[in-house]
């Protein structure tokens, strides 16, 4: 019969080509586990970093708004630390209150277990402080500021560490005007690097 064809091999994979192809799949993903599992915790440190610049702005705008005094501290919640902003200065968390949860990978340091500021590029005159556990007050005008009646205007720090990746550090800079910038660490460790 004219116009038919007859087939000669069979459609489809062996097994071998299948192996293969399996096998092939693995190796890549095996390379590309290790990479998306650091990208993530970089994204996590990076992400509690901005939370905690958004809360403080939170915090800079109540203050003005209300003309009044507010902190914003933290405390430990589960595995967790809550930082809020302490809107009737009962120096606990209420449910009515800002807050960001940072996670339990991601801690607080200070400027002695930190990488130096010197690379930071900061603007406005006076002192910064650090301190562990979070504590940052704005006056009524919007300035972060210390002492009993916060009278004097003073920047603040706050370093953060992922401890699940070895030296991954961002810092959040409050200036002693008010201005507010979150840093990020290109170092491979602790020493060598500069901020960004």
């Amino acid at each position: 019969m004219a116009g038919r064809h007859k087939r000669t091999g069979r459609g489809g994979f062996s097994l071998l080509e299948l192996v293969i192809v399996i096998a092939i799949i693995m190796i890549v993903s095996a390379m590309a586990i290790p990479i998306m599992n650091t990208s993530l915790k970089v994204y996590r440190l990076r992400a509690s970093a901005s939370s905690l610049k958004w809360l403080l702005q939170q915090a800079r705008m109540q203050s003005v708004k209300d003309n009044a005094q507010y902190s914003v501290t933290s405390v430990s919640e589960g595995s967790s630390t809550r930082v809020f902003v302490d809107l009737n200065n009962n120096g606990s968390w209420d449910s009515t209150e800002p807050a960001v949860d940072i996670p339990a990978s991601t801690a607080f340091m200070t400027t002695t277990n930190s990488p130096t500021v010197t690379s930071m590029s900061l603007t406005g005159s006076g002192s910064y402080s650090n301190s562990v556990p979070i504590s940052v007050t704005f006056n009524s005008r919007g300035l972060p500021c210390s002492g009993s009646n916060c009278n004097s205007t003073q920047g603040y720090f706050a370093f953060l560490r992922d401890y699940k990746q070895n030296y991954g550090f961002a810092a959040v800079s409050v200036t002693p005007a008010g201005r507010m910038r979150s840093w990020y660490w290109s170092g491979t460790n602790g020493t060598t690097g500069t901020w960004y």
